[in-house]
C-alpha cells in the first residue's frame, strides 16, 4: 500500500513515470526490479462498492437459481427454462435427473421456503462460493394423495446450502450445490 501511494505520489510530482494499460488495473513502476525485469507491479486497493455491487450481482443470480429450481420442483418439469437460464453443468444435469425422478413419481412439492440471508464468501473473476441457511418448508407430496413422500423429502427442515456459482458470458449461474439437511452453520 505504501509502495502504490508513492509511485503514484511521485508520478504526480514528475519524479516517476507511473504506467498503467487501459487493460490493466496495476501500476507498473519502470525501474523497479521484478521477474521480468519491466517494473514491479502493483495492484490499487480493492474497491468497497465495486465489490458490493459484484456480491449483489452473485446474490442475484443465486436467488434466481433457487427459484428457477423451486418452481421446476413444484411443477415436476425437468425442461423448465428458468433452470436452463440460471443453472450449467454439473448442477444442470443432478437438477434435470431429479426432476424426472419426481415426474415419473407422480410427485410435485408444495409449502413455503425461506432462503434466509445468502452471503457471498468467497468470490473469483469466474467463480463465487454462496451459503445460507435454508428454512425448506417446502415438502416433496404424492400427486395421487396430496400426501407427503416418505423420508426426507416429504419433512421440513432446516438446510445449509453452499452453493458454487460460475460466471460466464451471460452472467453468474449455479454451477453446484451441496445441502446438508437438519444443521446451518456457516
Amino acid at each position: 500500500m505504501v509502495v502504490l501511494a508513492s509511485a503514484v505520489l511521485l508520478a504526480a510530482c514528475g519524479g516517476l513515470d507511473a504506467v498503467s494499460g487501459p487493460a490493466s488495473n496495476h501500476i507498473v513502476i519502470p525501474g523497479a526490479s521484478s521477474a521480468s525485469g519491466s517494473g514491479t507491479s502493483v495492484s490499487p486497493p480493492p474497491d468497497p462498492a465495486r465489490a458490493a455491487s459484484g456480491r449483489r450481482a452473485v446474490i442475484s443470480a443465486w436467488m434466481a437459481a433457487q427459484l428457477a429450481f423451486e418452481h421446476a420442483v413444484r411443477t415436476a418439469d425437468p425442461t423448465a427454462p428458468e433452470l436452463y437460464a440460471t443453472t450449467v453443468e454439473p448442477q444442470l444435469t443432478w437438477a434435470e435427473s431429479f426432476l424426472t425422478l419426481v415426474r415419473a413419481a407422480r410427485e410435485g412439492a408444495t409449502g413455503p421456503v425461506a432462503f434466509g440471508d445468502p452471503q457471498v464468501v468467497m468470490e473469483g473473476p469466474d467463480l463465487a462460493t454462496v451459503r445460507a441457511c435454508v428454512h425448506d418448508g417446502e415438502t416433496v407430496v404424492s400427486a395421487a394423495t396430496g400426501l407427503p413422500v416418505p423420508g426426507v423429502l416429504g419433512q421440513v427442515d432446516v438446510e445449509a446450502f453452499t452453493s458454487i456459482m460460475e460466471h460466464t458470458v451471460s452472467g453468474w449461474k449455479l454451477a453446484n450445490q451441496d445441502v446438508v439437511v437438519g444443521q446451518c452453520g456457516h
